[in-house]
């Protein structure tokens, strides 16, 4: 019992950056959403369905986390390594995403394939598109944030990016005095 509660606390532990980070990222999703529907005369309250995403998407990093394939690249240049993490989210994400819409359609149709047909008829790409950009920008950012950390240490990277510049060591310009 007691390893099931150190393993449930240090799985939430991990999951509370990416969880945090995602949650803002989704609520300005979908407050673009809100905005784009808006024009139409149509209001959506959409801050608990964000929040959702925000807890599977952390949950999504666990998962790859713990699959061999994420590191395929980890000797490779920062940028490749952060490309391949961030493909890599959005399709397991863009996966979650399209079965989510598919599987109604399939207990209301009966067939896959009438339900596919159905779903990609009844999408609205401009909706669609814009939210894949936000999930572009924020997964890269995320992947740029976690490989940085990895590389530079979770240390250095929170003294740079929280602590003044001249108590961190460095001089006006930034450069190490």
């Amino acid at each position: 019992m007691n390893r099931t509660i150190a393993w449930l606390k240090r799985e939430v532990v991990e999951a509370i950056p990416a969880a945090v980070y995602f949650f803002v990222g989704f609520q300005i999703i979908a407050f673009t959403d809100a905005l784009m529907l808006e024009e139409y005369g149509i209001r959506v309250s959409t801050f608990l369905l964000a929040t959702f995403a925000a807890l599977v998407a952390a949950k999504v990093v666990l998962i790859l986390d713990a699959m061999p394939i994420v590191n395929r690249f980890a000797s490779a240049p920062l940028l490749v390594s952060i490309a391949w993490k961030t493909l890599l989210f959005l399709l397991l994400v863009g996966a979650f995403k399209y079965l989510e819409h598919l599987l109604p359609l399939v207990r209301e149709h009966k067939d896959l394939l009438v339900a596919n047909r159905r779903l990609f008829t009844e999408i609205e790409w401009p909706r669609v598109s814009a939210a894949t950009i936000w999930l572009i920008v924020l997964f890269a950012g995320f992947c740029s944030g976690r490989e940085l950390g990895r590389v530079l240490g979770r240390e250095r990277l929170r003294r740079i990016f929280l602590e003044s510049r001249q108590s961190a060591g460095s001089g006006p310009t930034g450069d190490q005095t």
